[in-house]
């Protein structure tokens, strides 16, 4: 299934006002506090889901790294949701996605699990309470609000 065809199902299937790719043929949606993007693969064989799920404030990032690392251990085999993290210390959830692997109903549970996990792991970058005792730098900070428009 193309992106567009997902899109304009998605727009259907969540009741949702026609939902339309902007010029670079990307569409996102909030679910909730979640910003949810769905970008097309160059070629046109498949499309990435993506979530923003907050900035890392700490001077060091190793023991977000090692968090991250651990987090992307892929239960469930290849193919699933990865944290990734930029440039900026902003951290994603990205899943890719290839045309003619699902059908909708299969794709929007594929979603509805993605932004799940989405959420999870939003929550798990929170500072955990052995941190604290440790006296560890707190791995991130997510700011209110900082969400994609």
């Amino acid at each position: 299934m193309h992106l567009l065809e997902v899109i304009r199902q998605l727009s259907v299937a969540l009741d949702l006002p026609d939902l339309a790719p902007d010029a670079d043929g990307a569409c996102a949606l909030r679910v909730g506090e979640l910003v949810l993007v769905l970008v097309p693969r160059p070629g046109g064989e498949a499309f990435v889901a993506r979530a923003r799920l907050g900035r890392i404030d700490a001077a060091d990032f190793q023991p977000v790294l090692t968090r991250l690392l651990a987090a992307n251990l892929f239960a469930d085999g290849v193919g699933g949701p990865a944290l990734g993290l930029d440039g900026q210390a902003t951290v994603y959830l990205t899943q890719h996605f290839r045309h003619g692997t699902f059908g909708f109903p299969a794709l929007l549970e594929a979603l509805e699990r993605f932004v799940a996990h989405a959420r999870h792991c939003q929550a798990q970058l929170v500072e955990p309470p052995e941190a604290a005792a440790t006296g560890l730098p707190p791995p991130a900070a997510l700011p209110q609000g900082a969400w994609l428009p």
